[in-house]
């Protein structure tokens, strides 16, 4: 059989004749390279995309901290707090007063000493990775009340504790949302960088939405992935995924009405993979990528049936009106025009 490989491989090197090779009586094998046979679709080949071992959160999307929006099943999933010696101070997760209507959830401090500080430290997906030279942007949701008076500074540490790069949020937080960030530029590369706040100061301080994001990404997306995407030159993306749109229940099957709009007002859910998705990476993100792949975007929806291998849930065909819908709805978002009333969000 080698010796038949070498043989073929040079006879298809002098010139392209058909060639019939005789292994023995019994088996014969035929070519004829210059029939190239029938034409195979670019569509064959493609992506099919699902945020499974963190491949979108902690994955493709650029997003350095972990649950960034303190929605998940654990709502201090990813979070650390160290309290320096003598701070008496407590935290809890409220929804009293929330950023809006789906980001229900955040970090509440209530800090009794003036001088003495406590930290809240975030390590991302298994630590935070640093580009030398490269700028990255941190900005959170703060809230504060009359009574606080004090400073939150934000730091970048490496993995010992030692300090990277430092900036101030500033001292005087209004008793209404407010975003404030930073730009930092690293002076050199680290592969497991933890992200750090102080709060210093008295009385009652509140944080949502805390982002670490770097500067070099293309709609959200990290460039060094999205390049091995086009590498692959896929005829389609197939997304959001399988068994993650069928949901372990139709409770947290995918909606993609969920993950449009600004990142801080999508409503993130829990996925049947065992971690939390914020959205950051939407169906409105999954067409430009596609766009940017020239690949055809396949959208996968569901069908009123959570995932039948945990047990699965249907919808009484009485209720069905929402899954269809669903679909109907999409199809203007993505093809409809700015008079529509999907088509707008699209634009």
């Amino acid at each position: 059989m080698k010796t038949a490989t070498i043989l073929l491989t040079f006879v298809l090197m002098m010139a392209l004749v058909p060639v019939t090779l005789v292994a023995n009586t019994d088996h014969v094998l035929t070519i004829d390279p210059s029939n190239l046979g029938p034409e195979i679709s670019p569509f064959l080949y493609g992506i099919f995309f699902e945020d499974i071992n963190h491949a979108v959160d902690g994955g493709l999307y650029a997003e350095l901290v972990r649950n960034r929006s303190f929605e998940h099943k654990d709502p201090l999933e990813g979070w650390f707090a160290v309290f320096e010696t003598g701070c008496q101070a407590t935290f809890s997760i409220d929804s009293d007063l929330p950023l809006n209507e789906n980001n229900l959830h955040y970090l509440s401090f209530d800090i009794a000493s003036e001088n003495k500080s406590v930290s809240l430290s975030n390590n991302g997906y298994d630590g935070i990775p640093l580009k030398k030279g490269k700028r990255y942007e941190f900005s959170a949701f703060i809230r504060g009340n009359s009574e606080y008076s004090g400073e939150i500074a934000v730091l970048l540490t490496d993995a010992k504790g030692n300090k990277i790069v430092e900036a101030s949020l500033g001292s005087a937080f209004g008793a209404e949302w407010e975003k404030y960030s930073v730009e930092f530029e690293i002076p050199e590369d680290y592969s497991n960088s933890r992200l750090l706040l102080t709060l210093k100061g008295a009385g009652e301080v509140c944080l949502d939405m805390i982002s670490l994001f770097p500067e070099e990404n293309w709609n959200g997306m990290r460039v060094d992935l999205l390049n091995m995407l086009e590498e692959l030159r896929p005829g389609f993306v197939r997304f959001p995924g399988g068994c993650l749109v069928e949901g372990d229940s139709l409770e947290n099957a995918y909606r993609w009405k969920d993950t449009i709009g600004p990142v801080e007002e999508r409503k993130a859910n829990y996925n049947l993979w065992g971690y939390h998705q914020s959205y950051g990476i939407g169906f409105f993100e999954y067409l430009l990528l596609s766009e940017r792949l020239e690949a055809e975007p396949i959208p996968i929806f569901n069908s009123g049936m959570s995932c039948q291998v945990r047990g699965a849930e249907y919808c009484p065909i009485d209720e069905m009106e929402e899954w269809i819908t669903n679909v109907l709805d999409f199809i203007e978002f993505a093809n409809g025009p700015q008079t529509s009333f999907w088509g707008s969000k699209r634009v």
